[in-house]
């Protein structure tokens, strides 16, 4: 049991701009403990995240900015940190209102226009904004050659 000055102390501590991790290690009180006085005494503290929360649709609206997005693109432009969105985008790939493929390539030439996707999941919203993409990020003059490596490489997609 803690006394009242203890508590009052704490509470000090977290509205002075001490973080509630170190208020509690600095004074022997567990976190939970002192998270509970602080909500109890209406203090929030500097340190705590931003509870912002998209909508679905928001991300889904994203996606189709940018044709495709990774996890980082993602995070950054909505806001959150890449490991709570994550979750957020493999529930929504349950819904199918997402997918994913895995940039792993061989290809010298897939490595050369994609080279910032590569081992990497992209999300988009379906194969033909997926299509959509891979033709506007590649050049129109590829090779013969380069462009039987990229078609070999997103056979599934069957470009032309």
């Amino acid at each position: 049991m803690y006394t009242d000055m203890m508590k009052q102390a704490v509470i000090m501590d977290v509205s002075m701009g001490a973080s509630m991790f170190e208020t509690a290690k600095a004074r022997g009180v567990h976190l939970n403990t002192v998270s509970k006085w602080c909500r109890e005494a209406g203090v929030k503290s500097f340190f705590d995240r931003p509870t912002r929360r998209v909508s679905d649709e928001y991300i889904v609206e994203t996606i189709k900015l940018f044709g495709v997005a990774t996890e980082r693109q993602l995070a950054t432009h909505c806001g959150y940190k890449q490991n709570s969105l994550a979750q957020r985008l493999k529930n929504m790939r349950k819904k199918r209102l997402i997918h994913f493929m895995h940039m792993n390539t061989q290809s010298k030439t897939a490595k050369k226009y994609f080279s910032e996707y590569l081992n990497k999941r992209v999300y988009y919203i379906d194969d033909k904004s997926l299509k959509a993409w891979i033709k506007k990020t590649t050049p129109k003059d590829l090779s013969f050659y380069e462009r039987k490596a990229l078609t070999g490489e997103f056979r599934f997609l069957h470009l032309d």
